[in-house]
């Protein structure tokens, strides 16, 4: 594990209009996370500074280097006829030569552009994406959105992971925190698959026979590796490394969720089904000496099936030992997490690729779990909101029965020297 991968905790409260969830450093305000009244979400990297806007319908942010810009601006639905007419109204104003791929976000239309603007010294170059939200689940107003990320000519090469990563920071709405940000989804619309290649999983005495896309795994891999580039100026930043960890980890998990889907639910049939029929390793004890019987890791023949685990407990217990047997892999010349969908398909990866395989796996089974990630021991381990004996680490107001993915044992058992509890901080996805 590489010691600047590890780290993460998410706060959203939102407010009115556009509101930044914050922390002071040096007299500046550092976003983490931004929720607007319109529906979306704003995930920008750490060391975006607020830097104005009238908190409705334009907002501008300085980034880390305090050069590279981002904003964001709102424009009524009824300003233009179309989609068409809002691009090429922007593009006029903007860049008339920028190439936009349109592709859809969700259910709506949108565009995504490299522009290039300004004269001498002030010339700039970015991205641009554009958007039409037309429908609301709770009735907001439908709207035009124009993001703009971008830094000054001389800069564009250095800064480019960051203005791909801020646009890539934005969702639709609450249920589209757990999807692809724009740029992934552009680069997702934009793939050509090959011929998928077939799988075959083993989990307990069960064979998963899985297809999947190496071309797909290849994107979120690039995802991983960018977004690490992002993440290693912080490591001059104690204060921010924290929040740049979690960050880099919502990244990874939101690109990959929904690929994973399927697989979920093969895992969850296989074990629901009884196929899965695996061993069972020793239970961690109670705080009375006593210890689980095997028949509680069991499914329960009478308790519901599929989407919701008859037996939680039985069923994380499952996946654990499934991941526990997975090829530990390191590359420490790189970012050091190999993607969720890779670490699935190929069963391969060190311990936050497992645990946040762990993590979406269960999430897609309505089982909340999440990462909790120790720098002073250079590893990570998952962690679950159910009941079960054990070692529980205390994060965002809930206990967590702790997971170790790298040696054979139960939910509940943690290495003694790395039980204190102050070495550790957690990462939840409440999507």
């Amino acid at each position: 594990m590489n010691v600047l991968n590890k780290h993460m905790v998410r706060f959203i409260r939102p407010l009115l209009f556009l509101v930044l969830v914050c922390s002071t450093a040096g007299g500046r305000l550092f976003a983490e996370e931004l929720n607007s009244i319109r529906g979306f979400f704003l995930d920008l990297p750490e060391g975006y500074t607020f830097m104005g806007g009238d908190g409705q319908t334009s907002f501008t942010f300085s980034g880390p280097d305090g050069v590279a810009l981002a904003e964001l601006k709102l424009y009524s639905s009824s300003a233009y006829s179309g989609f068409s007419a809002f691009t090429a109204q922007i593009r006029s104003q903007l860049d008339s030569s920028m190439q936009l791929q349109n592709f859809m976000y969700g259910s709506m239309p949108a565009a995504l552009g490299t522009f290039s603007s300004g004269q001498g010294g002030e010339r700039v170059r970015g991205l641009a994406f554009m958007l039409h939200q037309q429908t609301n689940a709770d009735g907001i107003s439908p709207y035009y959105l124009l993001m703009l990320s971008y830094t000054s000519l001389g800069n564009y090469t250095a800064d480019i992971d960051f203005l791909e990563s801020a646009i890539d920071g934005f969702s639709l709405d609450a249920s589209w925190r757990s999807h692809p940000g724009p740029v992934s989804t552009a680069a997702l619309a934009n793939l050509t698959p090959g011929r998928p290649k077939r799988a075959s999983l083993r989990f307990g005495a069960a064979t998963i026979d899985l297809d999947w896309q190496p071309e797909e795994a290849l994107l979120a891999q690039q995802l991983v590796e960018r977004e690490y580039r992002v993440l290693m100026p912080y490591g001059s930043a104690p204060e921010l490394i924290q929040p740049a960890m979690q960050r880099f980890y919502r990244l990874i998990y939101r690109q990959s969720a929904i690929s994973l889907d399927r697989l979920a639910l093969l895992l969850s049939a296989a074990w629901e089904g009884g196929d899965w029929a695996g061993p069972v390793a020793a239970a961690p004890a109670a705080a009375d000496g006593s210890q689980a019987l095997a028949a509680d890791f069991r499914p329960d023949a009478a308790g519901p099936r599929y989407g919701i685990p008859s037996n939680p407990l039985g069923y994380t217990a499952a996946l654990l030992s499934w991941t526990q047997s997975f090829i530990y892999e390191r590359d420490p010349t790189g970012s050091d997490v190999v993607n969720p969908i890779s670490a699935a398909s190929e069963q391969r990866g060190d311990c936050d690729a497992r645990a946040l395989l762990l993590a979406i796996l269960l999430k897609r089974e309505n089982i909340n779990a999440g990462m909790m990630i120790s720098l002073p021991h250079s590893h990570a381990l998952a962690m679950f909101d159910m009941p079960g004996q054990g070692a529980r680490f205390p994060w965002d107001g809930r206990s967590w029965l702790v997971g170790e993915t790298t040696a054979p044992v139960q939910p509940g058992m943690i290495d003694q020297s790395q039980s204190a509890i102050e070495d550790w901080f957690g990462i939840s996805f409440d999507y």
